[in-house]
């Protein structure tokens, strides 16, 4: 009986921690604020946590993996249909004939 009571209470104090935990909800991010001049940035601004930081960002150059593209290649950037920009290794000969055309 006190097997059964103890299995009971064991189990009963599980479903009231798992119904207790807190709901995560996404975290409201505030509008970026940069001291001084205002910062324009032609490809939005990096993210940390998922919201905006005071640092431009780059797509050829994102933080911790930059792009390194081979010889006669330069990093372009595209941008997608989400409206995010990303960058990507090209022929600088096929960008030069395009301009010829």
């Amino acid at each position: 009986m006190i097997r059964l009571l103890s299995v009971v209470i064991v189990f009963l104090t599980f479903i009231y921690a798992i119904e207790c935990s807190p709901i995560k909800s996404p975290k409201a991010c505030s509008p970026v604020k940069c001291p001084g001049k205002p910062k324009k940035c032609p490809y939005g601004y990096q993210k940390k946590d998922g919201c905006e930081i005071c640092r431009c960002n780059d797509p050829c150059n994102p933080p911790g993996k930059p792009i390194h593209c081979g010889s006669k290649q330069r990093c372009f950037v595209e941008k997608k249909p989400d409206g995010t920009f990303e960058g990507r290794c090209g022929d600088s000969s096929k960008t030069s004939q395009k301009g010829k055309k």
